[in-house]
């Protein structure tokens, strides 16, 4: 499964919901441990854009 978004123009609701949204589609242990993984690297959803945008730079 591929998904393709831009998180560097969304705002932090909208990155919240496209993640939710995305972590639905899998199964929910899967789910829980990729959601865990993301709390402890990025502990807000705006650190989560600012490292796009260094990556996208």
């Amino acid at each position: 499964m591929q998904i393709n978004v831009n998180l560097e123009e969304m705002d932090k609701w909208q990155i919240t919901n496209e993640l939710r949204k995305i972590l639905s589609y899998l199964d929910p242990i899967t789910a829980h441990e990729i959601a865990k993984e993301l709390r402890q690297e990025f502990p807000s959803i705006e650190e989560l854009q600012e490292r796009i945008k260094k990556i996208n730079e």
